[in-house]
């Protein structure tokens, strides 16, 4: 019965199923044949994750060896920010979506719990969901979230959103479409020859055909005057809150500049030191920098890479999955802040032992003998203008800050778990 049915395949059918060929769209250099990106919502909300040093899932931890020209997009949503979202124009009979999925992370505060929603023209078409596997692998690599193989042979766009009541992590590689190239699909005429390859595997060559152009309709709806306004009012927005920002950071520095100022004036009474041992001075003022460049803050990535001509490995057709919607999976919450956290914990413990060094270095050594008393003389008290005094002074004060900051991260810590984990 099987042999009369493949006898019954039609020449048109055989014929556009040998003229199709994948073309990929890869993150950060588009697509294959027109350089067309993806764009990546909302502005500033996205990081490129190979290259991001605040990220906690960079290439110290992913493969980038495994990863689709050694580059992916990062983000991660929390409830009530905006939805994230991945939008991209194509033409093609079929579409295949890849994500780097995360099983164990490097430290478990770290969100794994992924939810993505797919519309295609702007129906909803499929979900994925998947959360901690410890069973798993740590990091899973070319993992089809998304895969379409009924589409005509027409212009499409394809969206990838994520959003819900859950912390969300997103880590998008690259998507897969098959065109055909024995035909010309009209963009203004509704009557486009349908795709025939939805009983067909995908292709296996990943060669693009030399004829194939980014759609001339996909041009114009990415110069639309509705696009340019929305762009322009996203940029004078963020360009206001940053302004904002920094406003009230400039505030806040000065007024605790005022306040640290008015403890160093406080008179700090310690014993006398008669003789420094320059070791403890250097290893005082050694510990102090690396305390103070701890503080800073992570540089913060260019969410839009300019567009350009990639060095493409070798093209590869995507993996043969035939599960097209994966089996929805529980959600599991997190934070990322513990990593500051044991840091702030860390400077602490070392300012600490700094102080205490710097007590038994100042204390007197002088010899004692049966009846004589343990209490400094008059003389070897000094007043807080003294080098060790000020140096104590300074130390206690980076000391308070740290605290400050520890509380603050421990609250933020608790305010991101879920209700019932408080």
């Amino acid at each position: 019965m099987s042999s009369h049915r493949s006898s019954q395949v039609s020449p048109r059918l055989a014929a556009e199923a040998s003229s199709a060929v994948n073309v990929t769209v890869d993150d950060e250099y588009g697509d294959q044949n027109s350089h067309w990106a993806p764009q990546f919502l909302p502005l500033g909300g996205w990081s490129q994750g190979a290259q991001c040093v605040g990220c906690a899932l960079n290439s110290t931890f992913i493969d980038t060896g495994r990863v689709m020209n050694a580059s992916w997009h990062d983000t991660t949503y929390y409830p009530g920010n905006k939805t994230r979202e991945i939008s991209i124009d194509f033409v093609g009979t079929a579409v295949y979506v890849y994500h780097i999925i995360v099983n164990r992370p490097p430290n478990p505060l770290i969100t794994v719990f992924t939810n993505l929603s797919f519309l295609i023209d702007n129906a909803i078409v499929g979900n994925y969901t998947h959360s901690l596997d410890p069973d798993g692998p740590p990091v899973l690599y070319d993992v089809p979230v998304y895969v379409n193989r009924n589409l005509t042979n027409e212009k499409h766009t394809l969206r990838i959103q994520s959003g819900g009541p859950n912390i969300t992590l997103v880590l998008f590689d690259y998507i897969q479409y098959t065109v055909n190239t024995s035909s010309t699909p009209s963009q203004s005429s509704s009557s486009s020859q349908p795709g025939s390859l939805a009983s067909l595997s995908p292709p296996t060559t990943s060669t693009p055909s030399p004829t194939h152009t980014q759609p001339a309709s996909s041009t114009a709806a990415r110069l639309s005057p509705g696009i340019i306004a929305a762009i322009a009012i996203s940029l004078g927005l963020t360009a206001a809150l940053v302004l904002i920002i920094a406003l009230i950071i400039r505030s806040r520095a000065r007024g605790k500049s005022h306040k640290a100022a008015e403890e160093e004036r406080q008179p700090i009474v310690v014993p006398f030191q008669e003789r420094q041992d320059p070791s403890t001075s250097f290893g005082l003022s050694q510990a102090s920098g690396t305390a103070v460049s701890r503080s800073l803050p992570p540089a913060s990535p260019t969410p839009f890479p300019p567009p350009r001509t990639p060095a493409y490995h070798a093209r590869r057709p995507p993996p043969r999955h035939w599960v097209d919607v994966p089996a929805p999976a529980l959600s599991v919450t997190g934070t990322e802040r513990s990593l500051r956290y044991m840091e702030l914990v860390e400077e602490l413990a070392a300012l600490e032992t700094m102080v205490k060094e710097v007590e038994e270095a100042a204390r007197p050594t002088r010899l004692r003998t049966a009846g004589a008393t343990s209490e400094p003389e008059p003389g070897e008290r000094y007043t807080p203008r003294h080098p060790e005094g000020r140096r104590l002074a300074s130390i206690r004060l980076r000391m308070k800050r740290v605290r400050a900051l520890i509380e603050d991260e421990r609250r933020l810590m608790e305010e991101a778990l879920p209700r019932s984990q408080r």
